[in-house]
């Protein structure tokens, strides 16, 4: 939904719509390097971005909507973020899967589709 509230914004003719099947769920993450330089610094700033006024303040920004539980929604964001109620009923990828057979499915595309 952000990517389209992003172009809608721009004035591009799109709207979101829940797919009958289920809308898939992906979510922006922040993660610390294993043996990072400067960890304690990393897990600070990844503590920052998960309080809730940097929560809102990139909602605002990017139409991401938060990932902290609690986190008050803006009314003026409606319909361009995944509202808190909508989180449960977004369709969960297997990433075990997908990254296994990424490289495969990669190559499939590119001779079956990209090629055309």
């Amino acid at each position: 939904m952000s990517r389209t509230s992003t172009l809608a914004e721009k004035d591009f003719p799109i709207e979101f719509v829940y797919p009958k099947d289920g809308a898939i769920g992906l979510v922006t993450t922040a993660n610390v390097v294993k043996k990072a330089p400067h960890e304690e610094l990393a897990q600070k700033f990844v503590a920052h971005l998960l309080e809730p006024s940097v929560q809102r303040a990139l909602a605002k920004a990017t139409y991401d909507g938060s990932v902290v539980q609690g986190v008050k929604e803006d009314p003026a964001l409606k319909g361009k973020v995944v509202s808190a109620d909508k989180v449960d009923s977004l369709l969960k990828l297997d990433w075990k899967t997908i990254n296994k057979n990424r490289s495969a499915w990669t190559d499939k595309w590119n001779k079956q589709v990209e090629s055309k």
